[in-house]
């Protein structure tokens, strides 16, 4: 299941930063399907990747890789 598009809710996409999502945007979880919110996203300098928490579970973080963002893969 797509959420749809990605939706912009919060904050506005800071050009040069490396996250694909911010906060408000609404997204799909790959392994479940579920439409979730991102509440929060910071990046991991040792992981060299950005880690985001949602609003459904906020005791869970998610990395992008684990999100669909509506676009088809190559």
């Amino acid at each position: 299941m797509i959420c749809g598009k990605i939706e912009r809710k919060g904050s506005a996409h800071l050009k040069g930063s490396g996250n694909i999502f911010n906060q408000g945007d609404t997204v799909t979880v790959l392994k479940t399907g579920e439409c979730v919110t991102i509440s929060k996203f910071q990046y991991v300098k040792h992981m060299k990747k950005y880690c985001y928490k949602v609003s459904e579970h906020p005791s869970t973080f998610f990395f992008e890789e684990e999100f669909e963002n509506g676009k088809k893969k190559r």
